[in-house]
């Protein structure tokens, strides 16, 4: 994610830069631009005539940069006390070391792009401004609208994400506390009245945490291609009428939160009107007897 995160921003940046130099230049005329003064060059600007296109594409630009930093910094914040491999090793947990390494990699490539391109464009973009003829007319305005108008995009997206999570919020697992466990109730479409329904007690635990979607993407990262945890959650998804499932990894946008024990194990949403503080403070007092 954080790879990702970064390439992204950085070639919505840069791409944004070249928009913004097309826009305050000579409209598709050749202008001049240096490299750091390494390399000196020509070029021809983007043709931004239309002023719908222009504002539209530096409104999703923007949109991209601050949806690929928000990610980036999720991604850098997630606790490493939270990262913990799966406790049965055998020869398919071994691979996740793969993926382990693989992320290092892909950050490092990352990196290797973005900066040298963030460097390039940077100095390509300065360049333009004191080698070229400046106009400052209607694309220029465009421009500054599109960067402008964000925010209240941003606004009426978030209204309309929530509106779409809140329908779905209803399907989410609730529970209910006893005096050495809880009730947990599943929700899910296609689930009958009373079905869906277990009892998980506190002794048959070792954890409850909650996770932000990023912690959670990490943790299920770090397991590994765990083929048994597969078969055991298409078991569990399969006979969820009647038996408790042991294993179940749906984690999503919001607060996560993992259930795990010798013979339980699972990381998914519970309805946002469940208080996990108190189910997880209920479980601490518990293990604390």
């Amino acid at each position: 994610m954080v790879a990702f995160g970064i390439v992204l921003i950085s070639l919505s940046t840069a791409f944004l830069a070249i928009v913004f130099s097309s826009v305050i230049t000579q409209i598709n005329t050749p202008v001049n631009f240096s490299v750091f003064g390494f390399y000196n060059g020509s070029a021809t600007t983007l043709t931004q005539g239309d002023g719908i296109t222009l504002f539209i594409t530096v409104l999703f630009l923007s949109m991209f940069i601050h949806a690929a930093g928000f990610a980036v910094k999720q991604s850098l914040e997630i606790s490493n006390k939270k990262s913990k491999p799966y406790e049965t090793k055998h020869f398919w947990w071994a691979a996740a070391l793969f993926f382990i390494v693989k992320d290092s990699i892909k950050m490092i490539f990352s990196l290797i792009i973005a900066v040298p391109l963030m460097l390039i464009v940077l100095s390509m973009t300065i360049s333009m401004l004191f080698m070229n003829q400046l106009v400052f007319d209607q694309p220029l305005l465009i421009f500054i609208m599109g960067i402008v108008a964000y925010l209240p995009t941003q606004i009426v997206i978030r209204k309309i994400g929530k509106l779409i999570m809140q329908m779905a919020d209803k399907n989410k697992a609730t529970y209910s506390l006893t005096k050495t466990g809880f009730d947990l109730q599943f929700n899910w479409i296609g689930l009958k009245q009373g079905e869906g329904k277990f009892y998980i007690d506190f002794s048959e635990l070792d954890t409850i945490e909650t996770m932000t979607f990023f912690e959670a993407q990490k943790y299920e990262d770090e397991l590994g291609p765990n083929v048994k945890m597969a078969l055991d959650q298409a078991k569990s998804m399969y006979k969820m009428k009647e038996t408790r499932p042991t294993v179940l990894f749906q984690p999503e946008t919001g607060t996560n939160t993992l259930i795990k024990g010798p013979e339980i194990h699972y990381l998914y949403k519970f309805r946002s009107d469940q208080d996990m503080n108190g189910l997880i403070k209920a479980f601490d007092d518990f293990k604390k007897k």
